[in-house]
């Protein structure tokens, strides 16, 4: 039977106050309030747990078996790190999945199979109808969907009034682009309703799903190298759906193996709309062995924060967090519009933040002056230092890219759509925003707003190019130049 013959390392040393026991209910897993007596402390009776049948357990419990399976085996410290700029960059990769830390940790079924031979749709989003079987007994076992010819992924279990608990097992299964998965699972498969184009409703699937040591590699279809294997304890749940919001959270230990492998513990709650690219927040905790551990706090701007200027953005649709290491040091980290993310830094713990810098996630702008740093993993403060946060000026951003207002060929000159940038403390009144028209490497004019150029200052429409200069006084950015090449 699935996860009958576990062996287990020693439970965490309890290094903050304990949370208290699961109970026979459970209590779902860790915490996820920000609260730092929660942080990094399995309920009570994991253990025990475990090992029972899973068909006897309730979600709750399921959660806390696998968080405590997955803190066990984190085999860093959970001692809250002493945070720095360069550290709260790296908990932030962490957190955005940034490479090296990009696995993915939601780990569905690939294939369609399970879902028209169960009549409900499970895990893959596919719309089925809500018309579930009183009681249906799944066993089968296929190739997985765009995988190799001895991959295979299998399922045994029943859903009963479209609930399905689910063993699940995968052989070199295709998850995410190029990343594979080996190993076996258990899955809780709820059905969620949704309002159907039609005036009626269709089905989206949503599911607990819990691992021990399921194994990911992402390998190079073409030259068919692969990674260091990376291998995950733990659960991910997507079940606590809300109208306008979709939730997810989870409990998860990776552990890259090599000689440069990383080990990480992430037990986050993140929250987003449909609408928008980044999540509305985030809370939890996360640890990097040979770091420490931080707490993890949604931050919300109220209006008399910073960044008082953000109109078209406005101030609610920030993603923010701040992450809290030992002796009280935090560290805020926003992300405006596509392509600014400002770096907080209270460094002394005092409740007040001090520092700051601006990085450009290279996005709309060619060049920067003063230079803004790239969001690297490899961000280093005394090469770019951070400033006092009451002399910061923030620099003016692009929100989208510049764009041809003319469809080609321009018969009657060039026009490009206007500009849309952010400036979140200079008044409109007081940047000024320069249109540079040029053509092989000279300026033919440029001009406040100019952002058509007639057909008088060209023989050839070939190499016109176009770029845009925006000033607040302090800070200059310069947009990536758009040239036309037929």
């Amino acid at each position: 039977m699935f996860l009958k013959n576990l062996s287990f390392c020693v439970l965490l040393a309890v290094i903050l106050a304990s949370c208290g026991g699961s109970g026979d209910g459970g209590s779902g897993g860790p915490e996820f309030s920000g609260n730092d007596t929660k942080l990094f402390v399995p309920g009570g009776g994991w253990k025990s747990l475990i090992g029972k049948d899973h068909d006897d357990l309730t979600k709750a419990q399921l959660k806390d078996a696998y968080w405590g399976l997955a803190a066990s085996e984190f085999s860093g410290s959970t001692e809250l790190a002493i945070l720095t700029p360069e550290l709260a960059v790296r908990f932030a990769y962490l957190i955005f999945d940034y490479y090296p830390y990009n696995a993915p940790t939601s780990i569905y079924p690939t294939g369609y199979e399970l879902s028209s031979y169960m009549g409900v749709a499970a895990y893959d989003w596919f719309e089925g109808e809500l018309d579930f079987a009183d009681e249906v007994d799944v066993d089968v076992s296929y190739r997985c969907d765009r995988s190799g010819d001895e991959s295979v992924e299998a399922y045994k279990g029943k859903f009963i009034g479209g609930e399905g608990r689910l063993y699940q097992q995968f052989h070199d299964c295709l998850v995410y682009y190029d990343w594979y998965v080996s190993g076996e699972s258990f899955a809780l498969i709820e059905p969620y309703p949704v309002d159907s184009y039609d005036g009626g409703k269709t089905n989206e699937s949503q599911a607990v799903t819990l691992f021990n040591e399921l194994v990911l590699e992402q390998k190079d279809s073409y030259s068919g190298s692969s990674s260091d294997p990376i291998s995950m304890f733990g659960f991910t749940d997507n079940t606590d759906r809300q109208e306008s919001a979709f939730v997810s959270s989870m409990a998860v230990l990776m552990r890259e193996s090599g000689a440069d492998g990383y080990e990480a513990l992430k037990a986050i709650k993140m929250s987003k709309n449909s609408s928008t690219y980044y999540p509305n927040s985030v809370d939890g905790a996360i640890a990097l062995k040979g770091y420490g551990s931080v707490l993890v706090r949604n931050f919300r701007f109220d209006g008399t924060d910073d960044f008082p200027l953000l109109d078209p953005l406005k101030r609610d649709n920030l993603f923010a967090f701040e992450l809290v290491g030992a002796d009280g040091v935090k560290a805020r980290i926003t992300t405006i519009g596509s392509n600014q993310r400002v770096l907080d830094m209270d460094i002394d713990g005092d409740g007040d933040y001090d520092e700051r810098i601006v990085f450009n996630l290279g996005g709309f702008i060619a060049e920067a002056n003063p230079a803004q740093p790239y969001f690297l993993l490899e961000f280093n403060s005394e090469d770019t230092p951070l400033y006092p946060i009451d002399q910061f000026d923030m620099p003016p951003d692009l929100v989208t890219s510049i764009k041809w207002a003319t469809d080609y060929p321009p018969e009657d000159g060039f026009r490009i759509l206007q500009p849309i940038y952010i400036d979140a403390d200079t008044p409109e009144e007081d940047v000024q925003v320069e249109i540079v028209w040029s053509q092989n490497g000279e300026v033919i004019t440029e001009a406040t707003n100019n952002l058509e150029l007639s057909t008088e200052y060209y023989d050839d429409p070939f190499g016109v190019s176009v770029e845009v200069v925006i000033s607040d006084g302090v800070n200059r950015i310069v947009s990536n130049r758009l040239t036309y090449w037929f």
